[in-house]
């Protein structure tokens, strides 16, 4: 069931501005907000795993991700003091596409067969439902409003796979097992994201109070509601 609207004033501001980014690139004068309809990864190089019998380094060249525009708001909680401001976010997405024109594999299943893989690889996932909690803070009346916490949460209901040109038994591990795989990967993930989703955002508000970010956040939604 979608998220009903709440009684804040800040928290139906944020589901207006969720909404709307769902339509495209939404460009702001606190930072701007990249369309949400192909998402851009950088290269993933050398990536090693362990686990469901197997043991291999993987690359990529750029991933794109493709459906999270399509997502349902399911959750929206806002929390705001002088100091803080906690917004947790619940969403439910059909389904998410992840592409890459080449990618590389090398390895060794079940100890004995060397498994290789190299070409097009494209993953989709189901019933994608994520969670995410953002904890901006700063000192009372002092510039330089701080993301100081952001924490990344998913379950998927299932897995298709097709990695192009790879040996047995890749694509029929991840296809039976993928959501295993995805879920033991979910601290790297997490990581990944909130290194870079911090470092982004931080490098717009370090000259703002936590004031003054809330009245933006407030000047950008104003027209969407």
């Amino acid at each position: 069931m979608e998220y009903r609207s709440g009684s804040s004033h800040l928290e139906k501001q944020i589901e207006s501005l969720l909404y709307k980014w769902r339509e495209g690139e939404i460009k702001t004068s606190l930072f701007p907000l990249p369309s949400l309809k192909t998402i851009h990864i950088l290269p993933i190089q050398n990536y090693y795993y362990e686990g469901m019998g197997i043991k291999m380094y993987f690359s990529s060249n750029d991933l794109n991700v493709t459906g999270v525009d399509g997502f349902s708001l399911e959750n929206l909680q806002v929390q705001q003091s002088d100091r803080n401001l906690k917004i947790s976010i619940g969403i439910q997405i059909p389904k998410v596409r992840v592409y890459t024109d080449q990618y590389s594999l090398k390895g060794r299943a079940y100890r004995i067969y060397p498994i290789n893989g190299q070409g097009y690889m494209t993953i989709t996932l189901f019933n994608v439902s994520a969670s995410l909690q953002l904890a901006f803070g700063s000192a009372d009346g002092d510039l330089g409003v701080a993301l100081e916490d952001f924490i990344f949460d998913y379950d998927i209901g299932s897995i298709q796979s097709n990695l192009e040109k790879s040996s047995w038994p890749v694509n029929e591990v991840l296809n039976s097992k993928g959501v295993t795989f995805l879920k033991d990967s979910r601290e790297s993930i997490s990581s990944y994201l909130s290194n870079y989703v911090k470092s982004y955002i931080n490098s717009y508000l370090k000259e703002l109070t936590l004031i003054q970010f809330v009245k933006k956040i407030e000047e950008i939604t104003s027209f969407m509601i």
